[in-house]
């Protein structure tokens, strides 16, 4: 009789271990794999969102570099650095693209030596608040193209330019403007007339938002 008890008792844990589904998670189980797989997410995304501003980082560098170093060759040419406009929005709207590539006056406009961009001379008189560009000429003996590497990426029309096709040198990477609005590129700032970082020489740099941060990387 006892031995039959067993048998039935045994029986039935086999039944109940049949009818349990194999491998199954409980829920409490299954909402801690849920926590584990977010938290693994989110140190994903922070590694690679951070390695990502680190590469957009070293690329703004390189191009501070590279165009510190044609600023300065500038100045070898010429015997001084390219100017800086007289308005009160002069630093965030430099004459460096057409300093830099130099232009020839043709009377009412001015074409870059680059042979890509034509400016009227009454818009950028304008919009710069300046007479003319250092680095330019007639069509007997035209401005200096101290910068025939700037590839096409490296300047747009300026956002403020409402259409005039005035341009202006940037950095192609990601940021956002001052209302918040994501942007492709990033402006050069420059000033020469009073920089305060480097008396005697020039400041040039750029103001990278993006998000809650704010960085700014120039030469000094």
């Amino acid at each position: 009789m006892r031995n039959k008890t067993y048998l039935n008792r045994m029986n039935s844990v086999r039944s109940e271990q049949a009818l349990r589904p194999v491998g199954a998670f409980t829920l409490i189980e299954l909402l801690a794999v849920i926590a584990v797989i977010a938290i693994l997410a989110g140190l994903l995304l922070n590694v690679t969102g951070g390695a990502s501003r680190e590469k957009n980082k070293a690329r703004i560098k390189s191009a501070l570099s590279e165009l510190t170093t044609v600023i300065d060759d500038y100045h070898a040419k010429m015997g001084f650095y390219p100017p800086t406009g007289t308005g009160p929005d002069a630093l965030d709207r430099p004459v460096l693209y057409y300093e830099l590539v130099g232009t020839m006056f043709e009377g009412s406009t001015y074409s870059t030596l680059d042979g890509r961009e034509k400016l009227d001379v009454a818009n950028a008189k304008r919009f710069f608040a300046v007479d003319g560009f250092a680095n330019s000429g007639p069509k007997q003996r035209p401005g200096k193209n101290i910068h025939p590497g700037l590839r096409k990426d490296g300047y747009i029309e300026h956002p403020a330019a409402a259409g005039q096709d005035i341009e202006a040198l940037v950095v192609p990477v990601k940021g956002e403007d001052s209302a918040g609005n994501i942007q492709s590129f990033l402006i050069w700032k420059y000033n020469s007339r009073n920089p305060t970082n480097n008396p005697g020489r020039y400041d040039l740099w750029v103001e990278w938002r993006l998000g809650k941060r704010e960085e700014i990387i120039g030469n000094f």
